[in-house]
C-alpha cells in the first residue's frame, strides 16, 4: 500500500483560554505509530498563525484507526505553555543570602577608646560573673541558592529514583559540580512526580558557598574552611592592660556533611 499523509476535513479545534489549535491528519499505508510521528514531525508546520497570535508545535497524537490507518493531530500553544524536551534543564537562583551566627569577626576595626579592652574579634562579649561570655552575633553571608528542573524521558522517574534523591540529600560535592569546586555546593533535596508512564520533571535544589582561605582569628592564622563546613572558635580567659579579655587558643573545622560525586550521584554525567 502507498503511504499517504492528508488532512482530514473539516478536523480544526481551537481553544482561547489558553488559545491551542489542533488540525488533524490521516496517515495511510505504514503499520508503526512511531514512523508515522516521526514523519508527521518534518510535514507539519512548526508555527500557526490564529486570532489569538502565533502558537508552536507542541506535541503530536498518534491514534490507530485501523490496519495501517492513523489519525494524526498536532497540537499548538503558546511559547510559555510549551513542553519541555526531554533532556531540557532549565534554572533558576536566589542571591538573597542566608543568616549566620558568627562569635568572631574577620577583624577589629576599631576601638574606642583606645584603651579600651581587645577582644581578640569576639562579638559582644559581656561580664558572667566571673566569667566572659561570648554572645556573637546574626549576620547575613552570600548565599546562592539554585533550583534545576529536568525533564526526563518515559520510565526514568520511579520509587527507585526518588529513594537514591532522597539518599544523597544534605551532601556535598566531592569535585567540580557546575563550575564550583568541591566543598561549595550542597544538595538540598529534590521536587517530582512518577514518570513510570510518561515524561516527567524533577526540580532538585542546591544551596551554594565559597570556599575560604587565609583567615585570621586572633593569633591564628592561615585559616581554611570548605564552604559547608563548620567553624568554631575554642577561647580562654587572659588580660589585656590587667583586663579581663578572652583569647582564642585554636579554630576548628568540623565536617557534618558526607561528601559524594553530585554529578554521577544524580546522574548528570
Amino acid at each position: 500500500m502507498t503511504f499517504r499523509f492528508n488532512e482530514r476535513p473539516n478536523s480544526v479545534r481551537t481553544t482561547t483560554n489558553p488559545p491551542t489549535y489542533e488540525k488533524q491528519y490521516v496517515a495511510a499505508g505504514e503499520f508503526d505509530a512511531n514512523i508515522v510521528r516521526a514523519y508527521a514531525a518534518q510535514q507539519v508546520p512548526q508555527v500557526v498563525a490564529t486570532e489569538q497570535g502565533f502558537l508552536f508545535l507542541d506535541d503530536i497524537a498518534v491514534q490507530e484507526q485501523g490496519q495501517s490507518v492513523f489519525y494524526v493531530t498536532p497540537r499548538y500553544v503558546t511559547q510559555d505553555a510549551q513542553k519541555p524536551p526531554v533532556g531540557s534543564m532549565k534554572f533558576a537562583f536566589s542571591t538573597t543570602g542566608g543568616s549566620f551566627h558568627v562569635t568572631h569577626s574577620k577583624s577589629t576595626v576599631n576601638r574606642y577608646p583606645s584603651t579600651a579592652v581587645d577582644y581578640k574579634q569576639a562579638i559582644n562579649v559581656r561580664t558572667n560573673g566571673n566569667d566572659l561570655d561570648i554572645d556573637g552575633a546574626d549576620i547575613i553571608i552570600p548565599a546562592l541558592k539554585l533550583t534545576y528542573t529536568f525533564n526526563h524521558p518515559q520510565g526514568f522517574v520511579n520509587e527507585s529514583h526518588a529513594r537514591n534523591l532522597a539518599s544523597i540529600t544534605g551532601c556535598v560535592n566531592d569535585s567540580v559540580f557546575r563550575g564550583f569546586a568541591a566543598g561549595e555546593v550542597l544538595f538540598l533535596g529534590a521536587d517530582g512526580s512518577d514518570g513510570t508512564n510518561s515524561e516527567a520533571e524533577v526540580a532538585c535544589h542546591f544551596a551554594c558557598e565559597s570556599n575560604l582561605q587565609a583567615l585570621v582569628i586572633g593569633a591564628v592564622t592561615g585559616i581554611e574552611k570548605n564552604g559547608h563546613d563548620l567553624l568554631w572558635v575554642n577561647s580562654k580567659k587572659d588580660t589585656d592592660s590587667g583586663k579581663p579579655t578572652v583569647v582564642p587558643l585554636g579554630v576548628y573545622i568540623e565536617r557534618v556533611y558526607r561528601r559524594v560525586n553530585l554529578a554521577a550521584a544524580l546522574g548528570w554525567g
